[in-house]
């Protein structure tokens, strides 16, 4: 597939990095299944969220497919587009609040750097990925079914809050009370009615200490 408006036909200016090189594209065209490979035309590392608005708009103007990534921890290319701009959001990756019930942070900020932020003030995510270097966003993509989910449910079930560029390229916030439909499509919609880059997750008292335990068997 031919991508359109490719650099030199009227892109618009962006705070990141519009990345062409062969290295950018081919580590773009895998995840972490390793069993689907498509090749972008470019990879937008997006610097701000005017970014990923600038980009949608322009998007929709040349006929341009998209597709948000975290860290590409996928499985099956989900994350993956042939020909068309991979939207890498781990620049994003601010915490614009902490209180003593919520964090907002960008899409792209690892699990691992918000619990190191939290933990210092006793508090914690109640349902975190076993891999913590995967992206806020990225698992909130994807529905974030983890360990505790059958306490807590998924990750999903504890956002409050998502700030979203629709595929008209307006940022919306939405909640269970405020743009209902979309902040439910978002949530779990691997980026097919916007994408995702800030959420509200709320938190609870982190205690005192955990059990692990890993139960191997024979297949």
């Amino acid at each position: 597939m031919k991508a359109v408006g490719l650099p030199g036909e009227g892109w618009p200016r962006f705070d990141g990095i519009l990345a062409l090189g062969d290295d950018e594209l081919a580590g773009a065209a895998d995840d972490f299944g390793h069993l689907v490979r498509r090749r972008p035309a470019a990879v937008l590392r997006a610097g701000s969220v005017d970014d990923v608005v600038r980009l949608v708009r322009h998007a929709r103007q040349a006929g341009l497919q998209l597709v948000p990534r975290g860290a590409g921890h996928t499985t099956y290319g989900q994350a993956q587009i042939d020909g068309g701009v991979v939207v890498d959001l781990r620049r994003l990756d601010r915490i614009h609040a902490l209180t003593s019930r919520t964090a907002t942070v960008d899409a792209g900020l690892t699990w691992s750097t918000l619990v190191r932020h939290t933990t210092s003030a006793g508090l914690v995510p109640p349902v975190l990925p076993d891999f913590l270097d995967l992206t806020v966003g990225g698992t909130l993509s994807a529905g974030g079914i983890t360990g505790t989910s059958f306490i807590w449910g998924a990750q999903i079930d504890t956002v409050e809050e998502l700030l979203v560029v629709t595929g008209a390229g307006e940022v919306v916030t939405c909640s269970l009370s405020r743009e209902p439909e979309l902040f439910d499509a978002a949530l779990g919609g691997f980026g097919q009615v916007g994408i995702i880059v800030r959420a509200t997750i709320r938190l609870s008292a982190a205690p005192d200490s955990v059990e692990v335990f890993r139960l191997p068997y024979e297949t």
